[in-house]
């Protein structure tokens, strides 16, 4: 049965078109490339449709993205030299996430402001009917634009998706190896010239696809930089590897908020321990979740650029522990975090609800877990701890705090970034038999 194509058609245009007839070759090369700092993708996120954005569940792999730029991102890094990370991240896919081995590296660079122009390396929703082309890539001065026509129902994944969805993450790929430089191939690959209603088997580059990569920048290099870890401690990014330089380091991450352009964070002149095995660098301000990539200096392209990396340069989520109990006004004092958690923005703020009215209490923190029955509620952190100055409660049973993190309390010590506390409100009850209650407790970790 024949299904809306992918083919190629106008001058430096890939698009999705007729079906072509299967023959007896391969990859096809477009002749154009990809400079050595021609790397990022961002998406434009305007598609229209429900499925295409209903995928909200985080992935480690892909730290900060949900919906179509989730599906995009990974629909990139199947095209990286060596798995993204611990290459999970898509549940169709039996040999993991990055399957190129090629000299080729994309660097996710989040959300863009539009759809830009045609050398802006974005994805974006063309708000427009065509009844053959579901999506197109433009090439133009070394760059690259891909549109998808929003007349389709586009559908996210993660999973198998209904006959009458196009998978944006399949199309996405196929797009990406046209910006890369392909032309289609006329096995059922991720570059052949069909994809159906409910197929998500273009997700996944198969021999012919890695062949014409490898065609365009090269086998993976011996010497190509290569990431196998990375962690943050909330002030240094450690990455270990093989293959990174003495001195001279290019670290590369992707971009924390929205940019009107590709240009990727970076720091440079970052020199390695360990025999070329190990870096330590300092995260700039700009750079968020995502991908981080080591570019060594010297000749060579893409085989100086190693494999793209997942990191969370955020900070963890605030978690509530240790519920809270019953009081004489109600169900409970709840407490939590109405700012954000940054050590340097210094603006954390704690509000409870459900204090017993116009009764006196006070915050105290700590940093290890405790259980402990006390008064008519339970101790939630263990000792040393430290108090905050009382505060008393509403006539609604309401109360506020806010915490100086520049001026502890005696004996504390200043809080640091990538540090993880436990923050909990103990009131008064007259009424409630005890005299006094707790609240439930907050672990807030910080971040710079």
């Amino acid at each position: 049965m024949r299904r809306p194509p992918l083919a190629a058609a106008g001058l430096g245009l890939a698009v999705v078109g007729l079906a072509l007839a299967p023959d007896s070759s391969s990859f096809d090369l477009l002749g154009h490339s990809l400079g050595p700092l021609v790397r990022d993708v961002r998406v434009f996120n305007d598609f229209e449709d429900a499925a295409a954005n209903d995928n909200l569940v985080p992935d480690p792999m892909f730290p900060g993205a949900t919906g179509a730029p989730l599906a995009i991102w990974k629909a990139a890094v199947e095209w990286g030299s060596a798995l993204h990370g611990d290459g999970t991240g898509d549940p169709t896919q039996f040999d993991g996430l990055g399957s190129g081995e090629a000299n080729f590296d994309f660097s996710w660079q989040g959300l863009a402001l539009g759809p830009g122009g045609l050398t802006d390396n974005t994805h974006s929703a063309l708000h427009a009917d065509d009844v053959g082309v579901l999506a197109f890539a433009e090439f133009g001065q070394g760059g690259w634009r891909i549109r998808y026509y929003e007349n389709w129902t586009w559908d996210d994944g993660p999973g198998a998706i209904p006959a009458q969805h196009y998978d944006l993450q399949s199309c996405a790929a196929h797009e990406l190896g046209h910006a890369l430089g392909l032309g289609h191939s006329s096995f059922l690959t991720t570059m052949s010239a069909v994809q159906s209603g409910g197929d998500t088997s273009k997700r996944s580059l198969l021999g012919d696809d890695r062949a014409g990569v490898q065609a365009i920048y090269g086998v993976r290099s011996v010497t190509k930089p290569r990431i196998t870890s990375a962690s943050w401690d909330g002030l240094q990014l450690t990455i270990a590897g093989t293959g990174f330089a003495a001195t001279g380091n290019e670290v590369w991450f992707t971009r924390a908020q929205p940019s009107p352009s590709g240009q990727v964070p970076r720091v440079d002149g970052v020199p390695s321990s360990g025999s070329g095995t190990l870096l330590m660098v300092t995260v700039p301000p700009e750079a968020g979740s995502g991908d981080v990539l080591v570019r060594i200096p010297g000749p060579g392209g893409g085989a100086t650029l190693s494999n793209a990396w997942p990191v969370t340069l955020a900070c963890e989520p605030i978690v509530s522990t240790c519920p809270t109990t019953a009081n004489s006004a109600g169900a409970g004092a709840v407490l939590s975090a109405v700012t954000t958690q940054s050590v340097s923005a210094n603006d954390l703020a704690l509000h409870a609800s459900g204090v017993v009215p116009n009764q006196f209490g006070l915050v105290f923190y700590g940093a290890s877990a405790a259980s402990l029955p006390v008064a008519g509620g339970t101790l939630c952190i263990g000792a040393p701890l430290y108090r905050l100055a009382p505060v008393q409660a509403s006539a609604q049973g309401q109360l506020g705090v806010t915490v100086d993190l520049t001026a502890p309390p005696a004996g504390a010590g200043t809080i640091q970034p990538g540090q993880t506390w436990l923050f909990q409100l103990w009131y008064r009850d007259p009424a409630g038999g005890a005299g006094s209650d707790f609240s439930n407790a907050l672990a807030i970790p910080f971040c710079p």
